[in-house]
C-alpha cells in the first residue's frame, strides 16, 4: 500500500514539474522587449561602397524601401516601384542579443542582420553577413 501511495505521489509530483516547467516558445512571437530600439518603420536612404563611404541612393516617387518591426515580433517590408509593381513581404523577426536581429520571411527567407544604432532614429544595417551595408533612417 505505501508503494503504491508513494508511486502515485512521485507521478503527480513530477507532472507538476513538467507542467511548471514547459516550454514557452510557441508562444512567443519574436521580440522579448517591447522597448526594443528596432521597433518601428525604417526608411532606406542609402548605402556604403567597397570603401566604406555612405552614397545616397535616389529615392523617389517611383522608388522606395522600408521595412517594419512591430513589437510583437511581426513585420513587413514595403517596396515602392512604378515600373516592376509594388511588393510587401511579411516577416517575424527576434533579437538576437548584441544588436544581432534575425527576420524569417513569409517566403522562408531568413536574414541575419547587424544593426549599428548611430541615434534614436538612424541605423547602419549589414545584411547578409556584412556584405553590404546600408543606412535606414526611422519614421
Amino acid at each position: 500500500m505505501k508503494k503504491t501511495l508513494f508511486s502515485k505521489l512521485a507521478t503527480v509530483i513530477l507532472l507538476l514539474v513538467f507542467v511548471a516547467c514547459g516550454d514557452d516558445d510557441s508562444k512567443n512571437t519574436g521580440n522579448s522587449n517591447p522597448n526594443d530600439k528596432i521597433i518601428g518603420t525604417w526608411v532606406y536612404n542609402g548605402y556604403y561602397d567597397e570603401q566604406g563611404t555612405f552614397v545616397a541612393d535616389d529615392t523617389n516617387e517611383c522608388w522606395a524601401y522600408n521595412i517594419t518591426f512591430k513589437s510583437d515580433g511581426s513585420g513587413n517590408e514595403f517596396e515602392k516601384d512604378c515600373q516592376n509593381g509594388n511588393t510587401t513581404n511579411n516577416h517575424s523577426w527576434k533579437n538576437m542579443g548584441n544588436n544581432a536581429y534575425k527576420i524569417t520571411f513569409s517566403n522562408e527567407n531568413i536574414d541575419l542582420i547587424n544593426v549599428t544604432f548611430t541615434s534614436d532614429t538612424q541605423a547602419d544595417v549589414s545584411w547578409d553577413g556584412g556584405t553590404t551595408k546600408e543606412r535606414f533612417t526611422k519614421q
